[in-house]
């Protein structure tokens, strides 16, 4: 008899999605709140950098924009 197993979905860890990738997602969920307004969204990621250090030495809020 042949079907389908399913078991529980296990996302992958943050650690495998580069700083870019981490950073992005944020930012869209702060572009759906703020409306569309990217420099407000900016001004929300930068707080939100200096609340919770999303960024490193290696990466940070310019490279984002830059990419």
């Amino acid at each position: 008899m042949s079907g389908y197993r399913f078991s529980k979905y296990t996302p992958p860890p943050d650690s495998e999605k580069s700083d870019f990738e981490r950073l992005l997602k944020i930012f869209m969920q702060l572009i759906l709140i703020t409306s569309g307004n990217v420099s407000e969204a900016l001004q929300w990621l930068i707080e939100v950098d200096k609340q919770y250090k999303l960024t490193n030495d290696q990466y940070g809020i310019g490279n984002f924009i830059e990419d």
